[in-house]
C-alpha cells in the first residue's frame, strides 16, 4: 500500500512533468532500483 504522502508526491511529480523533466522527490528516490550492469555476452 502506498502512503498518502507518497501518492501526493507522485502525483505532484507527474504534474510537474515526470521522468526526464521534473526532479524526483526524495521520498520516491527511496524506491529507485539501479539495474545490474550488463555483461558482455
Amino acid at each position: 500500500m502506498l502512503d498518502d504522502a507518497v501518492v501526493g508526491d507522485l502525483v505532484a511529480w507527474i504534474r510537474s512533468g515526470g521522468p526526464g523533466v521534473a526532479e524526483l522527490p526524495a521520498v520516491l528516490e527511496l524506491s529507485v532500483i539501479t539495474p545490474p550492469a550488463l555483461s558482455d555476452r
